[in-house]
Order: C-alpha cells, then sequence, then structure tokens
C-alpha cells in the first residue's frame, strides 16, 4: 500500500526496499494512472490540484529509485544518515532527560 504522505520514496510507490525494477515500475504505472491530472480534469481546482502534487511525487519517486546506477544507490545512503543522525539525536536527548 502507497503512502503519498511520507518522505519515503520506497513508501510512497508502496513497493518494499528489495523491489526489483519491474515491481517499481508496475507500482509506478498503477498509481500514475490513479492520480494522473488529466484523470482529476473534471473535478474541483483543490482535487485537481492535489491530484497534481501527488503524481509529481510519484514521478519523482519513479525517476529516483528507477535509475538503478546513481539516484537509488545515492537515496539509499542519504535515508541511512538521516536516520543515523535521528537516533544518535534521539539517544542523547533520551540520555539527557533521565540523568537530569
Amino acid at each position: 500500500m502507497s503512502n503519498l504522505d511520507s518522505d519515503d520514496y520506497y513508501e510512497v510507490l508502496g513497493v518494499p526496499r528489495n523491489a526489483d525494477e519491474n515491481a517499481i515500475k508496475k507500482a509506478y504505472r498503477k498509481l500514475a494512472l490513479k492520480w494522473h491530472p488529466d484523470k482529476h480534469a473534471g473535478g474541483s481546482d483543490e482535487q485537481k490540484l492535489d491530484a497534481e502534487q501527488k503524481f509529481k511525487k510519484i514521478s519523482e519517486a519513479y525517476e529516483v529509485l528507477s535509475d538503478t546506477d546513481n539516484k537509488k544507490k545515492i537515496y539509499a545512503n542519504y535515508k541511512n544518515i538521516i536516520n543515523n543522525v535521528y537516533f544518535k539525536n534521539y539517544l542523547v536527548f533520551k540520555t539527557r532527560t533521565f540523568i537530569t
């Protein structure tokens, strides 16, 4: 299941981190069809804008994850760094609150 509110591209497309190119492509096509702005052309302005933003996010996720040579590796390293920094800051904060 995709989570279009997430900043994690794998969650946006609803695929596991070990997904192959075909699974990524299949998830992208399904979501792109669902949220394509032309499909929501008859809706209100708010619905059109929402569909456009979701479509852009889906397209960005696919662009990064489908580039197996560069972007996917960079993204994986970036997510690991962010998660490590967050975890270390959490431990420091938690340790400080228990000491005082």
